[in-house]
């Protein structure tokens, strides 16, 4: 299975009383922040994001946009993508500890619009001019760039803000984002001992790159046994 999201404990252990349970980083994945392709605004920091998707903030012009109502849509409570989205930014985890703590009670506005995937998400923004989401980089950079808007983003005012891209994440110089897996029984050997040594390998990580995602190893390096060696 796959898994946008590590296991809980009590996952892991629940699941672990049918086979042995193992898993496996294959990929990094940034969390974008998309607009409408007409929506002006073209940054947010953290806290702003927070304000807007707890309801705080309910008109663009109080972010410097149109007069308009801020339409919000969310993923479901199954979603990885949406319980990162709901600590690290709505609760403010990626700012400290101690902001985590003081708005650990904070919830989503329950006015907000919920969809299943990436896909209708990218659809509903398209539809919407208003309308504000979130859904991982690969899938707004590379299979919806024609619908929606990443946004540039910093975790404060005073940081540089940046675009959510492969470089950015590998640079760490774009925070958001979260650690792809693999979750599969150790026990079952075969074709799935066969998959995940092609999707850890060259060939595997390759195309984990081109979808639009940081890969989770180095890319091999052949050495030329006929070059001289260094003095």
């Amino acid at each position: 299975a796959m898994s946008s999201r590590d296991l809980n404990q009590m996952e892991f252990e629940d699941l672990r009383r049918t086979g042995n349970l193992e898993k496996i980083r294959i990929a990094y994945d940034g969390i974008a922040i998309v607009v409408n392709q007409t929506n002006k605004l073209e940054k947010l920091h953290l806290t702003q994001i927070s304000d807007i998707f707890s309801g705080k903030t309910k008109n663009w012009k109080e972010l410097g946009g149109k007069d308009e109502k801020i339409q919000l849509v969310i993923r479901n409570d199954k979603s990885g993508t949406q319980d990162y989205f709901e600590n690290h930014i709505l609760r403010q985890k990626d700012l400290s500890l101690a902001d985590f703590e003081k708005n650990k009670s904070l919830k989503l506005d329950p006015s907000a619009k919920i969809v299943k995937d990436n896909s209708e998400m990218a659809d509903f923004v398209k539809a919407n001019p208003s309308a504000i989401g979130y859904m991982g980089m690969g899938s707004a950079i590379i299979d919806n760039k024609e619908k929606v808007k990443a946004l540039n983003y910093a975790r404060k005012p005073s940081d540089p803000y940046v675009l959510p891209s492969i470089t950015n994440v590998y640079d760490r110089k774009y925070r958001l984002a979260r650690e792809l897996f693999v979750v599969y029984k150790s026990d079952q050997g075969g074709k799935v001992d066969a998959f995940l040594s092609f999707l850890t390998g060259e060939v595997g990580q390759a195309l984990v790159l081109k979808s639009g995602y940081l890969r989770a190893s180095l890319p091999e390096v052949e050495v030329n046994s006929s070059q001289p060696s260094p003095k």
